[in-house]
């Protein structure tokens, strides 16, 4: 079963709302319910008027968005605007997933201009607003819908969409406990305070325009801070993969030095065994100072270049490793003996 993972208690002072940009908007206390409120059921012409009322409300929200969104910072100072409630059900693959049930006027608001895709353009550059989230939480599939500015709908997909599910249900849930404490206006009712309140000389299309363009602003920057915090991974990735192989360099060095040392140290024996039978026959007098001195020359020599051998291999690989710092061969046996330790204590 889908679900999303959220903390839907948000401790806001009493009788007051934080909203995202953090400014506290004053709230309206809704009147006392009684039990003979709760217990009275509706009739069915009741019903079917508040029904139709909702439907109307939804058909209000869709045609009015971009006037809402041209009427934002009015909307966002008056709790009852902000929690009027909007009739849209998300259409989820699995029906009654939590966080984007009974969302409100200014959480579309918060939402749109805070969501990068949210306030998408078309390849036609006509504005849109996205206002249905549909598809699956899961698969990411969607098929979610938007307003354009000439009133059309048309489908849209929001990718990734869990992310855009996500940061839609974080701000609906956060006014949870708000929306059935406080007063709330029905879409109609916001309508008609706006239009009564409307300013002739306001340019409403610059402030959509406005509005457009911070958001456009924000998701840019948004798509920086991306690739920034992509790049600053990858390049941690990088240091950890080229720790890793040098690590791995070494251990080879290490591994191929000591086996050269044994190999030599083999040969090297095996020419202080010929030096010590050399100096026994000539004192006893088996070998002359002049043969002696003729045999001794080639063994001193090929002892040297043995020993020779062995620090050149020594200091040409360990440039190999580490060819932009000086690093001594005790450093690197230092670094061996470490893991080997670790390695055992592990293993105990």
């Amino acid at each position: 079963m889908e679900t999303i993972e959220l903390n839907n208690k948000t401790e806001f002072p009493k009788g007051k709302i934080i909203l995202q940009d953090g400014r506290m908007v004053d709230c309206y206390p809704k009147g006392i319910v009684t039990e003979s409120d709760k217990t009275t059921q509706p009739s069915i012409s009741e019903q079917f008027a508040k029904k139709r009322e909702l439907e109307l409300d939804k058909e209000r929200f869709i045609k009015n968005a971009f006037y809402f969104l041209a009427h934002k910072e009015r909307i966002l100072t008056d709790s009852r605007m902000f929690l009027c409630p909007v009739p849209i059900l998300s259409g989820m693959s699995i029906s009654g997933t939590s966080g984007v049930r009974h969302p409100t006027l200014g959480v579309y608001l918060e939402w749109w201009m805070s969501y990068p895709g949210a306030m998408p353009t078309d390849k036609k550059n006509r504005k849109c607003l996205v206002y249905h989230l549909a598809g699956s939480n899961m698969s990411g599939s969607n098929h979610c819908a938007a307003i354009r500015e000439d009133g059309k709908i048309k489908e849209v997909s929001l990718y990734p969409f869990s992310e855009a599910l996500k940061s839609f249900a974080k701000i609906n849930t956060a006014y949870m406990e708000a929306k059935i404490l406080y007063q709330a206006y029905t879409i109609k009712q916001v309508l008609e305070i706006l239009d009564h309140e409307e300013m002739g000389d306001v340019n409403y299309a610059k402030t959509i325009d406005d509005a457009f363009f911070i958001h456009e602003i924000d998701t840019l920057n948004g798509k920086v801070r991306y690739f920034e915090e992509y790049a600053n991974k990858m390049s941690e990735r990088c240091q950890m993969a080229q720790k890793s192989l040098k690590e791995e360099k070494m251990l080879r060095f290490y591994a191929e030095y000591k086996l050269l040392e044994v190999q030599t140290g083999f040969e090297l024996e095996v020419l202080q065994q010929q030096k010590r039978d050399m100096k026994t026959a000539f004192r006893n007098g088996e070998l002359t100072n002049e043969l002696y001195q003729h045999k001794l020359i080639p063994i001193n020599t090929r002892i040297k270049d043995i020993k020779k051998e062995l620090v050149d291999f020594k200091f040409k690989e360990i440039q190999k490793v580490f060819p932009d710092k000086d690093v001594a061969f005790y450093q690197i046996q230092n670094f061996i003996d470490k893991q080997e330790r670790e390695s055992c204590r592990r293993e105990s």
